[in-house]
C-alpha cells in the first residue's frame, strides 16, 4: 500500500513541474533547441538552474531569426563563396563543412539582438575561443589601461602574435590580469595566452568597449524570469568607464590600420563598417565586425569530420575560412 501511495506521490509530483516556456522579445515561444540551449548557458551566468521546470523567460531576441531564414542565408553564403572561388562548388558539401554560430549585440544596449547557430549536436558545439587569438587587443587596452599616453605603434595590431613559442611576450603581466578583471575575466593562467579561454560574449565586450568610449556593458540575452509566475530575475543596466578618450582614440587608429591592411580583409568586399577584428585557431575562425550599430561575432569551424570511428578530419584553409566569415557577415547584415 506504501509502495503505491508513494508512486503515486511522484507521479503527482512529475506531473506538476512544467516544462520552461522561452519567449523572444515580442513574445513568441521559442522552439529552436540551438536558441534554447544559448539561453540556458545564460541563465546558468545568473545562477538559475533550467531544469526546475516551471519558468518563463523574456530574451531580448528577434523573433525573425536566423534560423528561419537557414536556407536563403547559406544559399547566399554559398553563391558568394562560389562566385570568388572560396569553395568547391558543391552545395551538399558545403552544408556538411561548414558550421558556424553567429551572435549580434547591439552596441548602445549590450542586448543580444539576434542568436544564430548549426551546432545541432550538442557534443560539437562551441561557446569559446582561446584567448591567444584576442592577445593583441588585450595588450593593447592594458597597456593604455595603465598610461593612456603610451606610445603605440601604428602596425601593433598586425604584427604576429605566437601561439605556440613560450616567450615572456606570450605570458599574462600583472597590468593584463587587472585589466581584465574590469571585464569580470578573472584568475587567468599567467603562464601563457594560449593556456585560457574566452566565451563568445567576452570577446564581444572587450571589442565593444573599445568601439564605446571605453564604457563598458556586459552584453545580455535575458530581460527577465519568472517561477510559476513569480518574478524570479529582472535585468538590470549597468555600466563602468574602464577606458580615458584619449586610450579608446588610440585603439580606434589601431583597428583602422588594422582593417585597411590586414591580410586578405583589406582586400575582401566587407560592406559598411567601422572596423573589425580575425581571430584565428587551429580548428576555427572567427570574426568581429563593428558597423557602428551593432557588433557581429561570427564563428565558423575550419576541421570538418570526414569519418567519427575512424577519427579522420579534414582541415579547412584559414584564408578560406575567412572569406567565409566576411561572407557571413555581408549576407546577415541588418
Amino acid at each position: 500500500m506504501k509502495t503505491i501511495q508513494l508512486f503515486l506521490l511522484i507521479c503527482i509530483l512529475v506531473s506538476c513541474k512544467k516544462e520552461n516556456i522561452y519567449y523572444y522579445t515580442n513574445n513568441k515561444e521559442i522552439k529552436d533547441s540551438t536558441v534554447i540551449r544559448f539561453v540556458d548557458t545564460e541563465l546558468k551566468k545568473l545562477d538559475v538552474d533550467p531544469k526546475k521546470g516551471n519558468l518563463k523567460i523574456y530574451t531580448t531576441l528577434d523573433s525573425v531569426s536566423y534560423k528561419t531564414n537557414l536556407d536563403t542565408i547559406r544559399t547566399k553564403v554559398f553563391e558568394l563563396a562560389s562566385k570568388d572561388h572560396s569553395i568547391p562548388k558543391n552545395r551538399p558539401l558545403f552544408d556538411d563543412w561548414i558550421k558556424e554560430k553567429i551572435i549580434v549585440v547591439d552596441n548602445k544596449t549590450a542586448k543580444v539582438v539576434k542568436f544564430y547557430s548549426t551546432f545541432k549536436n550538442v557534443k560539437l558545439d562551441r561557446d569559446e575561443i582561446n584567448m591567444i587569438g584576442m592577445k593583441k587587443l588585450i595588450k593593447l587596452g592594458s597597456i593604455l589601461n595603465t598610461n593612456s599616453e603610451a606610445e603605440i605603434p601604428e602596425d601593433y595590431l598586425n604584427t604576429y602574435a605566437s601561439a605556440v613559442v613560450p616567450s615572456d611576450s606570450s605570458k599574462i603581466k600583472e597590468n593584463a590580469v587587472d585589466f581584465l578583471s574590469k571585464f569580470k575575466i578573472d584568475h587567468p593562467d599567467r603562464k601563457h595566452y594560449n593556456l585560457n579561454f574566452l566565451s563568445f560574449q567576452d570577446a564581444i565586450k572587450i571589442f565593444q568597449t573599445y568601439n564605446r568610449n571605453g564604457v563598458y556593458k556586459e552584453p545580455f540575452s535575458i530581460k527577465s524570469v519568472s517561477e510559476n509566475d513569480k518574478p524570479l530575475y529582472t535585468h538590470k543596466k549597468d555600466s563602468i568607464n574602464i577606458l580615458s578618450p584619449i586610450s579608446t582614440h588610440t585603439i580606434q587608429d589601431r583597428l583602422d590600420y588594422y582593417k585597411d591592411h590586414h591580410y586578405r580583409i583589406s582586400e575582401s568586399q566587407i560592406k559598411a563598417i567601422q572596423n573589425l577584428y580575425s581571430i584565428g585557431g587551429p580548428t576555427f575562425h572567427a570574426i568581429l565586425v563593428n558597423d557602428g550599430k551593432y557588433t557581429y561575432f561570427i564563428y565558423v569551424t575550419s576541421i570538418v569530420i570526414t569519418d567519427h570511428d575512424k577519427k579522420q578530419s579534414k582541415m579547412i584553409p584559414a584564408g578560406l575560412m575567412k572569406k567565409i566569415g566576411i561572407h557571413y557577415y555581408n549576407a546577415i547584415r541588418k
